[in-house]
């Protein structure tokens, strides 16, 4: 059952950081990869709200990390943007590609700086993300990092 934004119950449990709640839909048959009517599936809402607990939960039932949200972005997109560092570490380690292009052909690193968060950028470059790579508009994330200071 979903509610008029197309949020489900596993959504709201998401978006409140209950994981318990979470892990009995779960066990009961809720689709860890439903999406609302923006597209975002329960992952994103958890990472919206930096519950890492609950993006573990969802990740070891089956979320798809590879699944895009309406503004073509992936879970590892988000999380950069949000500047959560435990969370994309977590995304890596369930196979998150961290060079993966968004609608606008930026990457995670591209929000890492734009969010100016130092520890989420190393951890990115770290684990393989491309320091030249172009957005549509031809900004690298070296453009994205000086443009926020």
């Amino acid at each position: 059952h979903q509610d008029i934004t197309g949020n489900s119950c596993l959504h709201h449990a998401a978006h409140g950081g209950h994981e318990k709640v979470a892990e009995f839909l779960l066990r009961n048959g809720a689709e860890p990869n439903c999406m609302n009517v923006n597209h975002n599936t329960p992952l994103f809402v958890a990472i919206g709200g930096k519950h890492v607990d609950m993006v573990n939960v969802l990740l070891c039932n089956g979320a798809d990390v590879m699944l895009r949200n309406q503004a073509g972005n992936t879970a590892l997109h988000w999380a950069s943007e949000v500047g959560a560092v435990d969370i994309t570490k977590l995304l890596l380690n369930h196979g998150s590609s961290v060079n993966l292009k968004g609608k606008s052909n930026q990457t995670a690193l591209h929000w890492a700086c734009s969010s100016g968060n130092t520890k989420l950028i190393m951890l990115l470059i770290e684990n393989g993300a491309e320091l030249n790579s172009k957005s549509q508009n031809g900004t690298t994330p070296l453009h994205w990092a000086c443009s926020k200071g």
